[in-house]
């Protein structure tokens, strides 16, 4: 057995029955690796279909079709869908790329959360990291050149920009992934099983209180979760008013507007989401990333416009698992 064969036999050892909770069994091979697996519970069947598991329930798949279809034709139509070298030289971008002010903020982002694994302990092997909302998976190739065995967890398919896209990533650096195909608010994975969950650009789409208790489910205790590049307000009105002139843009680029996940607000209240960390058990702190040079722009704006909206921050917020 390969090493890519045993991290995906692996793989299924970890993954739960999204209906009742079950452990699955290998019922189907192609080629040495796992193609079809069964809940041992009640019977349900789940496929990996081009690498992917597919771990959505015939209601979620119902539940969240409006955002299957369409998320990726947001994407596209804003501008995500690049060609290879795009990706693979992701978090950096050519100066001037559409895309820039993202990648910037999150390759700052990316430096906190470095510093932040610099001080874990590595003398396990067997690191076993969650990387939510993954979309095209350059995190989790982040992480996989760390040590970590990865499992890459999104909702989207098709393209590069997606969990399909990660592909690129397996066969450039001969690397492995494990990708599934799942809701971030009803995680098909065994509790306790992962060191380190990152949720970047990602979070702020979803029910965020109940993300937050099926991470801590899955996470071992002192397990580390590091929340990232979601746009972060002091207030919910001033969230909601960037969340309304957002909208209001989508919906010149896509008929019906903008594509949503059952609960998600597109923003993230500070005050509340570590309210709602500690009251799951997670010890907080926040990272700011922003220059001194920003911080300073933004108290003079507010001082020359008293009436003018609060802008987005992006803060790393890092949750710890306490042990009982």
């Amino acid at each position: 057995m390969t090493e890519h064969e045993e991290y995906e036999s692996q793989l299924v050892t970890l993954l739960r029955c999204p209906q009742c909770g079950g452990t699955l069994t290998p019922v189907q091979a192609e080629a040495n690796m796992y193609s079809e697996a069964r809940c041992v519970e009640c019977g349900a069947p789940y496929r990996c279909i081009e690498g992917i598991w597919r771990m959505l329930t015939t209601e979620q798949r119902e539940q969240y079709r409006s955002f299957l279809q369409g998320y990726p034709a947001l994407r596209q139509r804003e501008g995500w869908e690049r060609e290879e070298a795009y990706y693979l030289a992701l978090p950096d971008v050519p100066p001037g790329d559409p895309t820039a002010f993202v990648w910037s903020i999150r390759r700052r982002s990316l430096s906190v959360l470095d510093q932040l694994l610099a001080k874990e302990a590595n003398e396990s092997v067997d690191r076993w990291a969650l990387d939510l909302g993954a979309g095209n998976g350059w995190l989790a190739r982040h992480l996989s050149r760390r040590g970590y065995r990865v499992i890459a967890l999104d909702l989207t398919l098709g393209g590069l920009d997606s969990l399909s896209g990660a592909r690129l990533y397996i066969e450039h650096d001969n690397t492995w992934l494990g990708r599934v195909q799942a809701s971030m608010s009803r995680l098909p994975l065994a509790n306790s099983a992962f060191s380190l969950c990152t949720i970047s650009a990602a979070l702020h789409y979803a029910d965020t209180e109940q993300t937050l208790r099926e991470v801590y489910r899955v996470l071992a205790p002192d397990g580390l979760l590091v929340i990232s590049d979601s746009p972060v307000y002091g207030s919910a009105q001033a969230g909601a008013a960037m969340a309304a002139e957002r909208e209001a843009r989508i919906a010149a680029l896509l008929p019906g507007g903008s594509p949503r996940l059952p609960g998600g607000q597109n923003f993230l209240v500070e005050t509340e989401l570590l309210e709602q960390m500690q009251h799951i058990g997670f010890g907080t702190q926040v990272i700011p990333i922003e220059r001194t040079l920003g911080s300073l722009k933004r108290s003079l704006l507010r001082a020359i416009k008293p009436g003018r909206r609060e802008e987005a921050r992006f803060p790393v917020i890092v949750g710890r698992k306490r042990r009982a």
